[in-house]
């Protein structure tokens, strides 16, 4: 069946395969990542999940009939076009088989694919009949659309793991249209070693407060995460939304480029001790989105206006890229003064309250500040001390 969603310009197709047929494609959805997809179970911490797992696996191990599993699919404009034609399962299988690994990804059933892997280590059910759908769009925005309707509400097998496997056609949206960016895997086993270096989940959790328009969205609380994901639900539903997010994500790399310059300074007392301290920790990150964010669509609640948020990006792009240049041409000495360490440590040691709240609110404030007033700042301390 070939279904076309005019809402979200996208292609929905079903088809019934067998166990191990679905299992070889989800391998290769995670066949560059470490442990392919065996790995990429978590264990499961309590007793209600255990259960409800092992319920799970035995039904399937018995011939339960599952849900449709949904993979999503990004593609280019002639394959689009060539996927509205097909007719039969044949032509679709031997069309996924044609597509790099990191074009497909599982956007609804990691839970029931992981449990179908451990039914399958039990018992011979690689005959068994599963269904399959398949999500196919040429916009990244328009699939990330769909993924968050599939989505909401559901809960997760490992947050960190969720978030990448979710987004993952958008992180490699992001690699493309922004290449100097790293984005760091769950399994990469990496920390941050310089600027422009960013775990791929808080990548995720920037574009989760950038589309919610809040600093304070906490990634374990189902419901304010679910009232997140309704506002990146309208805003990903504008085309243009993924290239505003990754533009932003641009000029957070650039700055932190810059900041990075700055080197250690142990006479600084505080948690701030170089440049590239300041977008280390997520915090900052998040204040720099809202604060973008809120600039570009207004605050939370305002609705969306096309001609006004066009102006207002390029109002913003303007700003940055302003103050970019102003930063590139400075010497180190000149650019230590002008980013005024001493002054960012002496306000944070004031927090009061949650720590991560406080934080959150701080940048937010410092980096509004910042993009309204870039032209004149005679340096980073009427950001600092905006809050």
């Amino acid at each position: 069946m070939n279904l076309k969603d005019t809402r979200s310009d996208c292609h929905s197709l079903i088809y019934e395969t067998t166990v191990d047929n679905y299992l070889s494609l989800a391998e290769r959805v995670y066949e560059d990542q470490q442990g392919g997809l065996e790995g990429q179970r978590a264990p499961l911490k309590t007793k209600t999940g255990r259960s409800i797992r092992a319920r799970m696996v035995e039904d399937i191990r018995l011939g339960s009939i599952l849900p449709p599993l949904v993979l999503g699919v990004v593609v280019e404009e002639d394959i689009f076009d060539e996927i509205g034609k097909i007719q039969t399962q044949e032509e679709l299988e031997s069309l996924l088989s044609r597509l790099d690994s990191d074009q497909l990804s599982v956007i609804d059933g990691m839970q029931r694919t992981t449990a179908i892997l451990s039914a399958k280590s039990e018992s011979d059910i690689g005959d068994n009949p599963v269904r399959i759908e398949v999500w196919v769009s040429r916009n990244i925005g328009n699939l990330v659309y769909r993924m968050l309707v599939l989505n909401t509400g559901q809960v997760p097998w490992d947050m960190r793991r969720q978030l990448e496997t979710i987004y993952r056609p958008l992180l490699r949206e992001i690699k493309e249209r922004a290449p100097n960016i790293k984005a760091i895997g769950v399994d990469d086993r990496e920390r941050r070693k310089g600027a422009a270096e960013y775990h791929a989940d808080k990548i995720v959790e920037l574009f989760l407060v950038f589309t919610s328009r809040k600093v304070h969205i906490d990634l374990k609380d189902r419901v304010a995460e679910d009232f997140a994901r309704m506002d990146a639900t309208e805003a990903t539903a504008h085309l243009e939304f993924i290239d505003y997010f990754a533009k932003t994500l641009d000029f957070m790399a650039r700055l932190d480029e810059q900041m990075s310059r700055v080197p250690a300074n142990e006479d600084l007392e505080g948690k701030i001790s170089s440049g590239r301290d300041i977008f280390k920790s997520s915090p900052a990150g998040v204040g720099f989105f809202v604060a973008c964010a809120t600039y570009i669509y207004g605050d939370p609640g305002f609705n969306y206006d096309e001609e006004r948020t066009h102006k207002e990006f390029a109002r913003l792009e303007d700003s940055l890229e302003r103050l970019i240049r102003k930063l590139e041409a400075m010497e180190q000495d000149q650019l230590s003064e002008f980013l005024d360490l001493a002054t960012i440590n002496e306000r944070l040691s004031r927090r009061s309250g949650k720590v991560g709240e406080f934080e959150r609110e701080y940048f937010f404030a410092a980096f509004r500040t910042l993009i309204q007033h870039s032209d004149q700042l005679p340096s980073f301390e009427p950001c600092w001390v905006a809050r």
